[in-house]
């Protein structure tokens, strides 16, 4: 586990993903998240919902990332789009 962090800098994604930040950290939350659902809650998660649900918390972030400007605030959007809770 350590080497896998001292070195997930240097690891890339693969291209059909899309993804510019390291997916890798998602994984590692959503399994850990798993594993605290299972223990405390006695719920399981397959490996592909885990897998699923790194991708989607990804693609998340980097969509919110994408609309915050450098100062922390967000930035327009088109009206269509739903309001956010700050």
């Amino acid at each position: 586990m350590s080497n896998l962090i001292a070195n997930g800098k240097g690891y890339v994604n693969l291209p059909p993903l899309g993804f510019k930040d390291p997916i890798w950290l998602w994984f590692l939350w959503n399994i850990w998240k798993a594993r605290n659902k299972l223990w405390f809650e006695n719920k399981s998660f397959t490996e592909w919902e885990v897998v699923t649900k790194s991708v989607a918390d990804s693609k998340e972030w980097a969509a919110t990332q994408s609309l915050t400007t450098g100062r922390g605030h967000t930035a327009e959007r088109s009206s269509s789009a739903p309001p956010s809770i700050p």
